[in-house]
């Protein structure tokens, strides 16, 4: 079975905005879900964190803290408004009303497996 996961960054564009709002930093939120993203000696590291760091960097916001959360948590904060950014995420049709999602960050092929004399009829 092949089915392809969009893991996607948050807040795309409106970082630039949000920067200009608010004089808070933004609030940024993960999940440990290595290796898109993990905490080193209590810094994001990862594929997705690097990505997002970069984007930091580059509007100023270098210094905001990203916060791990369990996903439920992190999800629930981002719906109502706890939080500016959540990474990564699957793109859904739900979630695509919700918030605005900046495009695939990449993609995954997921699979299935069995033995080739296993007692599966798969």
């Amino acid at each position: 079975m092949k089915n392809f996961i969009y893991a996607i960054i948050l807040a795309c564009l409106t970082l630039l905005t949000t920067q200009t709002v608010f004089a808070d930093s933004l609030r940024i939120t993960t999940e440990n879900y290595p290796p898109y993203s993990y905490k080193v000696d209590g810094h994001a590291e990862g594929f997705v964190s690097n990505i997002v760091n970069i984007l930091r960097g580059q509007i100023g916001e270098e210094y905001s803290e990203i916060t791990f959360l369990p996903w439920a948590r992190a999800y629930q904060n981002l719906k109502n408004g706890q939080s500016d950014v959540l990474y990564p995420m699957v793109l859904t049709a739900e979630r695509d009303k919700l918030f605005k999602f900046v495009g695939p960050v990449f993609t995954n092929n997921v699979y299935f497996y069995r033995k080739k004399r296993g007692r599966c009829k798969c």
